[in-house]
């Protein structure tokens, strides 16, 4: 982990998926059935791990030029429609999250899952009381990052925007908050630690700990 300036630490947007939440397995799947369904190779999970990223639109395109978004969006729910109900939240997720509302941080989840599927999640998982505000279905981050500091009155350098994808930290140095990786999720050590984040952390209770080490100082 970096360490650096005291993080100071009173508000957290954090992605959902490989953040909060276990749905690797299930988007695997899925994309996987689109992939097939039009003409090009499954892949394996370390390929997936490799290849994919956000704006989601850009990795189909790179492989299914020819075909439209709808028919995209049509076919990868055939399969995570039924996947949905298998995600479950990741270790120390709900600890973390009940760590942060003791300590008065508001808690604000920036996400490109659908507003459906992400408030389905939420609900069954039981999370939605330790979560302030959300903001889903987002399919480029950085344009919603000033948004969601405005709408909130949230001072960005009170704000750590916590993902698991180079897009979530591109996203934080778009809005000027720090970012911290974790690697629960969908990106490897390796793309995370070269798009530079304010910490790179295993999971969500070594940020704890960081966290609770800063308020001890």
């Amino acid at each position: 982990m970096k360490t650096g300036k005291p993080l100071s630490v009173r508000n957290l947007i954090l992605d959902w998926s490989g953040t909060v939440a276990d749905d690797l397995a299930g988007v695997l799947r899925a994309t996987n059935h689109v992939l097939v369904r039009y003409g090009a190779k499954p892949l394996t999970l370390d390929e997936f791990r490799e290849h994919f990223s956000l704006p989601w639109i850009h990795f189909y395109r790179r492989r299914l030029p020819r075909v439209s978004e709808k028919d995209l969006d049509t076919a990868f729910w055939e399969i995570m429609r039924d996947e949905e109900d298998r995600v479950e939240l990741l270790p120390h997720a709900r600890a973390f999250l009940e760590f942060a509302r003791a300590r008065a941080m508001r808690v604000y989840i920036c996400t490109s899952v659908a507003p459906r599927s992400f408030e389905s999640q939420a609900r069954r998982l039981n999370v939605g009381a330790l979560i302030a505000r959300s903001y889903a279905g987002l399919v480029d981050k950085r344009d919603a990052i000033a948004r969601i500091l405005r709408e909130n009155g949230l001072r960005p350098e009170e704000t750590l925007f916590v993902g698991d994808m180079v897009h979530d930290l591109e996203t934080a140095r778009h809005g000027g908050v720090r970012s911290c990786a974790v690697l629960t999720g969908y990106d490897r050590r390796e793309k995370l630690a070269k798009a530079k984040p304010d910490l790179l952390v295993n999971d969500l209770a070594e940020l704890r700990a960081r966290l609770e080490s800063e308020d001890s100082r």
